[in-house]
């Protein structure tokens, strides 16, 4: 059940995310506090279990949700003899059906700037500029404690809070790490992960199709350039393990910092980072579904239909006769974010043939009134 009111909101949002809108872009421009976030946990200091900086931070959360209006509450377990806790905010949406955003606080060996103050940068952000918008969905902010530790908080409040049966709860969104780091190559991309496992393997589909939508907000607000890859070790593993659905964010380029003493803000790349915090809240205004982002203009291209799907790498794209006269370009995009094929396509019916192996495709078709949609197509063996 959970997963089949899941496709129906993934169409609203595939719906939504080909069209840019300028309200999202003014509120995602207006995310001024990121830097002065990130300077603030860095000078927090090392923040590991049984210290008084990790607890500090803990209180340094806690009283910014607070200060937002939000009424945060802590959720404890423990690792040893040391009381750790989730620090946990919730803004109310239209309906229950909620989106679960998070990132870790803690950090191993030193203060950990980059992994993860720049992912609790973000969502500091996300709680202050998402609170007064009005979202069909419900997002609860949660920041963990012990993710260095082995996910000790994501797999505490997975197990002990949400549980196996939430049909409430409709993906998580880790930020984890967004860099970059002074000095490196590609600092403007950004790792855009999917559940790519096979256990269980009832929740990938969903998971790409969300991750695909999430690159696709990237290209229409930033000027990063998103890249599909696999999630792995970090705080959505847990739910992933429990079957629900997730999607994440974590950093390109190499860093050569990370988990050492040296992770501090005056290391990181903060003009990439920024952009980066742009295209995340973005995100989370389509995801959350702000009621001010209409979709009303872009539900016709629902009416494309790719055939057969599973296909042996020949398939029909019909573009409705309906449509408005104007060219059409399809791309076939593998799931490392390459465009492996591309060629015009035309009104009514357009036979493609490929060479591709069986595997997971995207295909985006897109038009010169820089319209696109995206559909998933699966190659089997012949």
């Amino acid at each position: 059940m959970r997963f089949g009111a899941l496709f129906l909101i993934l169409l609203s949002w595939s719906a939504k995310a080909q069209f840019f809108n300028g309200k999202v872009n003014t509120i995602a421009n207006s995310a001024h506090q990121l830097t002065a976030h990130l300077l603030e946990f860095d000078a927090l200091g090392v923040k590991e279990p049984g210290t008084p900086e990790l607890n500090a931070t803990r209180n340094w959360l806690f009283n910014y949700y607070s200060s937002l209006g939000y009424a945060p509450i802590l959720d404890s377990f423990l690792l040893n003899n040391n009381q750790l806790y989730n620090v946990i905010a919730e803004k109310k949406g239209i309906t229950d059906k909620y989106i679960i955003v998070c990132g870790h606080y803690d950090t191993r060996t030193g203060v950990g700037a980059n992994d993860n103050g720049s992912g609790v940068a973000v969502i500091m952000e996300m709680a202050r500029l998402l609170k007064e918008v009005e979202t069909k969905y419900t997002l609860r902010f949660i920041n963990f404690s012990g993710e260095e530790n082995g996910l000790l908080g994501s797999i505490h409040y997975a197990n002990n809070v949400v549980g196996a049966t939430d049909t409430n709860l409709l993906f998580v969104f880790n930020i984890d790490q967004l860099g970059g780091t002074k000095g490196q190559n590609d600092n403007f991309k950004i790792n855009c992960e999917s559940d790519q496992d096979g256990n269980p393997s009832n929740n990938n589909t969903k998971s790409l199709e969300i991750t695909q939508f999430m690159a696709n907000v990237f290209s229409l607000y930033t000027s990063i350039t998103p890249v599909l890859a696999k999630a792995y070790a970090s705080d959505y593993i847990p739910f992933e393990n429990l079957g629900y659905v997730i999607t994440g964010l974590y950093q390109y380029s190499n860093d050569p910092f990370n988990h050492s003493a040296n992770d501090f803000a005056s290391n990181m790349d903060t003009l990439s980072f920024k952009e980066i915090g742009k295209g995340s809240i973005a995100c989370l205004l389509h995801f959350a579904e702000a009621t001010f982002i209409s979709n009303a203009a872009s539900l016709e291209y629902f009416s494309v239909t790719i055939s057969p799907n599973p296909n042996s790498g020949k398939f029909n794209i019909a573009i409705p006769a309906s449509f408005k006269p104007q060219q059409y370009v399809y791309s076939i995009i593998g799931l490392n974010g390459m465009v492996l094929q591309k060629g015009e396509v035309n009104l009514n019916e357009n036979l493609i043939e490929t060479d591709l192996v069986p595997g997971i495709y995207l295909i985006k078709i897109e038009s010169n009134q820089n319209q696109s949609y995206f559909q998933r197509i699966q190659v089997i063996p012949d």
